[in-house]
Order: C-alpha cells, then sequence, then structure tokens
C-alpha cells in the first residue's frame, strides 16, 4: 500500500474540518512589519518537500525578520516556500511575538469551535505547538498551501521533532502540497540534496545568560540631599528555551568593599528582587532593576573608601533554577556635602540700647553624606522704620550664652566647628543646635531683618 495515499486518507477529515471552519472567510496571510527576530539557524534554515521545493524557516524580506521562533510551547512566524509563498507556524500579534504563552494553557488550541477556549485572548484553532521535549504537533497554514499538519492525529505515522542537538527531524504533511522533509538525512540524500533546519533552542535545558549590566547609565552617581535618588541597573538576559523560560531577574548595587553578597543596608548595599522585563523577544529581554538609594550611601570618589567604587550584580535564573550572574563596570559615588538650617532665628522684641535675653536657635542638620562643618557670615538688617542694625551686633556660640560672650558675626564667612557627623542607616537624623544673641543699638527702630549664611564645608 503506498503509504502517501493511505496517511492522505486518514487525515482528509480533519483537514476538511478545518477548512469548512474556515471557509466563510478569506483566510489571508498579511505579514507584519514588527515580528520578533527567529532563533533559526541563519545557515540552516531549509527544509524540502517534493512539491513546495526549498523552504526558508529564516527569511528576511526587506531586512524585516519574518522567520520561525521555536519556543516551549509553541512555534510563531512564518515560512517562504519558493513555489507556494508564505505559510505561518503560529500567530505573531501578541506582545513579544509569543501568543502561545498567554492564557491558561499554554500552545495553540488546535480545535475546530472558532473560540477562545484557553483564554489568551485568540481563537486560535491552529498553530504549531511543542510539548517542551521537541515533539511538534498541530497545523501551519498557507494560502497557497492549505493546512500543513506537523503530527498524524489519527495514528503514528509521522510527526516532526526536534532532536537534542536542536536539529529539526521527521516530516510534516499537507494535502496540497504532499511531503515536506525537515532534514535530508530522512532519505538520505544529503549527499545530493543538502538541507535541513536548526534552531538555537533545545529540548533540554539550557542555562540563561546574563548578557550586559550597565549602572547608572555608566556615569558617576550624584546623590539628592536629604531624600532618595533613584538609581537603574539596565542590561539583557537570555535564555536558549526561548525568554519565557526566563522566571526571574535579580539586581543588587553595592559599594565594592562589600561584595555582591552584602547585607542589605542603606549605606552601602541595596536589592531589587523583581527586577522588570521588557522588549522580550526569541530567547531574550531587557531587564531594568530600580534602586532607591539614600542621600547618605558612602561616597567613594573620596575619603575612607577613595580606592573603592559602586557596582552592579545581576541574576537571571530560568524554570528549572539554572542561574547566571554577571557584574557591571564600576562609577564613582559621589560626596555630598550639603545641610539644612531652620529659620527663621527670632530675637523676639528688643528695646534700643538692651540686648536679647534667653535661647535664640537656629538647628543645622546634616543632609548629605560626608561628616561636614560650616562656615558663617551675615548682613546688614535693615528695620522698617528707621536705622540698621550692623552685622557685628548679632553674637553666635554653640551652647547658651549672654550677649557678650559670644563670638561677632562678620560679613565675610568664618568657618565654625559644627562637628556633624556623616548620616547613616543607624542615625539617619544628624543635628547640631546653634544659639544667638543680638545687641540693639541706638537710631533703630521698627521690625528689623536680615540674612545669615550657613554654607557647608568639608569636616574640620
Amino acid at each position: 500500500m503506498n503509504i502517501r495515499y493511505f496517511l492522505r486518507d486518514k487525515i482528509r477529515k480533519k483537514i476538511k474540518r478545518y477548512l469548512e471552519i474556515f471557509c466563510a472567510t478569506s483566510f489571508l496571510i498579511f505579514l507584519p512589519t514588527g515580528i520578533s527576530a527567529d532563533n533559526i539557524d541563519a545557515t540552516y534554515k531549509y527544509s524540502w518537500g517534493e512539491n513546495t521545493g526549498r523552504m526558508n524557516w529564516a527569511t528576511t524580506p526587506g531586512s524585516v525578520e519574518k522567520g520561525v521562533t521555536v519556543y516551549s510551547e509553541c512555534l510563531t512566524g512564518y515560512i517562504w516556500g519558493e513555489n507556494h509563498g508564505w505559510m505561518s507556524v503560529g500567530d505573531t500579534g501578541c506582545a513579544g511575538g509569543d501568543c502561545c504563552q498567554s492564557g491558561t494553557a499554554k500552545g495553540y488550541e488546535n480545535d475546530t469551535n472558532n473560540t477562545d477556549d484557553d483564554g489568551d485572548g485568540v481563537a486560535d484553532d491552529w498553530g504549531v505547538n511543542n510539548d517542551g521535549a521537541g515533539n511538534l504537533s498541530g497545523y501551519a497554514w498557507g494560502e497557497n498551501t492549505g493546512w500543513i499538519s506537523f503530527k498524524d492525529t489519527v495514528g503514528s505515522n509521522f510527526q516532526v521533532t526536534i532532536s537534542s542537538t536542536s536539529t529539526f527531524e521527521g516530516y510534516a504533511w499537507g494535502e496540497g502540497v504532499g511531503w515536506i522533509s525537515m532534514n535530508c538525512a530522512n532519505d538520505s540524500s544529503c549527499g545530493t540534496l543538502e538541507y535541513k533546519v536548526i534552531t538555537s533552542w533545545s529540548s533540554g535545558n539550557q542555562a540563561p545568560v546574563v548578557s550586559t549590566v550597565v549602572l547608572n547609565g555608566g556615569t558617576d552617581i550624584t546623590l539628592i540631599e536629604n531624600t532618595t535618588k533613584a538609581v537603574s541597573a539596565i542590561g539583557a538576559v537570555s535564555d536558549g528555551n526561548g525568554y519565557a523560560d526566563i522566571s526571574s531577574v535579580q539586581g543588587r548595587i553595592y559599594r565594592s568593599g562589600v561584595g555582591s553578597a552584602c547585607t542589605l543596608d542603606n549605606d552601602n548595599c541595596y536589592e531589587d528582587a523583581s527586577c522588570a522585563l521588557s522588549n522580550c523577544s526569541g530567547n531574550s529581554c531587557d531587564y531594568t532593576c530600580d534602586f532607591n538609594v539614600q542621600f547618605y550611601a558612602e561616597p567613594t570618589d573620596s575619603g575612607a573608601y577613595g580606592s573603592e567604587n559602586w557596582l552592579a550584580w545581576v541574576k537571571v535564573t530560568d524554570s528549572q533554577s539554572s542561574e547566571d550572574t554577571d557584574i557591571s563596570a564600576g562609577v564613582e559615588l559621589n560626596t555630598l556635602q550639603s545641610l539644612n538650617i531652620t529659620t527663621p532665628i527670632s530675637y523676639g522684641t528688643v528695646a534700643v540700647g538692651e540686648n536679647s535675653t534667653g535661647d535664640h536657635t537656629a538647628t543645622a542638620t546634616n543632609t548629605g553624606n560626608a561628616a561636614i562643618d560650616v562656615q558663617i557670615s551675615g548682613a546688614v538688617m535693615s528695620c522698617t522704620t528707621r536705622g540698621s542694625v550692623p552685622v557685628g551686633s548679632q553674637e553666635y556660640a554653640l551652647a547658651s550664652f549672654n550677649y557678650g560672650a559670644g563670638t561677632d558675626l562678620t560679613g565675610s564667612p568664618v568657618d565654625w566647628n559644627l562637628d556633624l557627623a556623616k548620616p547613616d542607616s543607624g542615625t539617619p537624623t544628624v543635628t547640631d543646635a546653634t544659639y544667638w544673641q543680638i545687641g540693639m543699638p541706638a537710631g533703630v527702630e521698627g521690625t528689623c531683618n536680615g540674612t545669615n549664611t550657613f554654607t557647608s564645608r568639608s569636616a574640620l
């Protein structure tokens, strides 16, 4: 008995059922312009049929990728036949071109009810599925070829498989085009007609790979006083089993001296336990790990850690718990000298020729990531009715005092040793109180106002 006619008869009824569903509409394949890149080998990309001729699984018309992508659950994309034109193995209209990854059941339904049974938003009554071990099934479609079956549905006479070496094997069958061979080894024709299809997807688990890691765009980190600074590590990860096999990406940034296994600490070690994936296509995804770095994080441009830098460490994990890690190039985290002063200094009502009494304070807060002192200066105070108050009429000290016992304010900056230590995760708020008095000269009247200037400087 001729096996071709035998198999043709066995699948004819099923193919006819499919044709009945689609005959009411013109099922044309319109090639999208943004299909994701395939994972078919650039050299070994051809199958062969006596009636179809060569069929290209990795074609790039107009430099646009339209080839086939193999996933652990399905195939997507298009095959080009030199005699019959385009054939689609699965939908490419979903995010990342991988429609078989959405829904409650992975893969295409390949039934005949023209409804969305698996919740993926598509009534996918066709498409080529992969059972994860490289055993393919389901139907491809071409306007000029009709349905092409990748597995005998009423017996076990043919099936297309992907071997452990990522090579397609076996035959597909189309009632309109006959047998399609995936590999010249099927009929021992490799000596005269060399063809095969190879993919980077593997039926065995392939460990994921961290391709790139870039911290803060490769530039030094400049913090923001008294708040957090958004810092990111970005790059790409890949998995030979398809991007859907990537289960998680984790990131850390840290001062190099504490290492990537550091204990989380706002001084020197931050973590994003679930970095965001984007632009997933074929075997790869981009990722972004976000960190909110405190204003007091330890600087590396100078000081105690001047010989170190900050690094980003990224780990990718797949569904089989295989992992890969990589570390970025180092960047500096810059020193931030900054302080905040409570205002205003209020002396209350002081009679002409008298001195202020009681405590009049201004609190200095270190809002940077380094120990600091200050420089202090002032300006003449103008009075609303008449006269002005000279700069030297104000005095200051680090403790409560009576007028005459403090240091006279000057118009030029003078160093003042406030000894404001570097804030850290244990003591994020570092403050010091400053005390002020004023002597009111003759010849002034009204409300008198002026400006005293505190400027941060490196610790004395």
